[in-house]
């Protein structure tokens, strides 16, 4: 923020007249890009799920005039937040504005075979060299009637991956436990995942893994879990949360640098 402030000034004392119709396309990607603030942090008891950032501030910049429109529209690092369920048909604006940038999916994983769902499915298939962020949820009901379609995303190579979060939710409260046992995508650049009433024990093993929270793991048996943690050879941070709402947090590592969950 300092140093495009410090670019900002020196352009006004450079030319006070100037209009801001006719400001340096690099200063206005500048501002454009503090418009976009980033998703917060997805807290992992509140069962609101997280929301990416509105666009609505960066819409409206882009209406001051033709030359902000067409900035805006060609950089493509500001259109990387994609949530399919929220955003609608404008997921597949997006998809497009952001080009070749590496960006951030959400998405629910359902049972049905809808137009949504098979779309989250293309998106993932088509666009997994460049997923930086995956969140999918669901409920373990569908999870259980078609494990293998979770099981197929899982199959698939996500070199630039970092966070993964996978959840299963309760159906008429009961919880319905899923799991996916050696899928054999490779993950190299995973570093944080969220598995929620969920066990996925990868075959290749997830070798920058540091952040690993479990929630709702009753239903899965110790040894399930030891499987997973043995395919973790750099975990620093485990969380384990229970049913019944105990947390088990075995004595962790603080990181050099840490990573914000989603």
């Amino acid at each position: 923020m300092q140093l495009s402030m410090a670019q900002m000034r020196r352009c006004r004392n450079d030319s006070p007249t100037l209009p801001i119709s006719r400001l340096p396309p690099e200063l206005l990607r500048m501002i454009f890009g503090y418009l976009r603030d980033p998703p917060s942090p997805h807290r992992w008891r509140n069962s609101t799920r997280a929301r990416f950032a509105s666009y609505k501030p960066l819409i409206a910049a882009m209406l001051v005039c033709y030359k902000w429109h067409s900035i805006a529209s060609q950089t493509a690092s500001l259109w990387t937040d994609i949530d399919v369920v929220r955003q609608g048909c404008f997921a597949s604006v997006l998809l497009s504005r952001s080009s070749a940038a590496p960006f951030r999916l959400r998405g629910r994983f359902t049972e049905s075979t809808s137009d949504q769902n098979n779309s989250l499915e293309d998106i993932i298939s088509i666009q997994r060299s460049r997923l930086l962020q995956l969140d999918l949820w669901g409920s373990s009901e569908a999870e259980v009637a078609s494990p293998t379609r979770m099981h197929n995303l899982l199959a698939m190579d996500m070199p630039l991956l970092h966070i993964l979060s996978l959840s299963c939710e309760p159906v008429d409260d009961v919880a319905l436990p899923s799991t996916a046992f050696g899928a054999s995508g490779k993950f190299p650049n995973l570093k944080a995942m969220l598995l929620e009433n969920f066990l996925w024990v990868p075959s290749c093993g997830l070798p920058k893994l540091t952040h690993l929270h479990l929630a709702q793991v009753d239903s899965f048996t110790t040894r399930d879990v030891r499987d997973l943690l043995r395919s973790t050879p750099a975990l620093e941070v485990l969380d384990i949360t229970l049913s019944s709402g105990l947390t088990v947090a075995p004595g962790s590592t603080a990181p050099a640098s840490p990573v914000a969950l989603p």
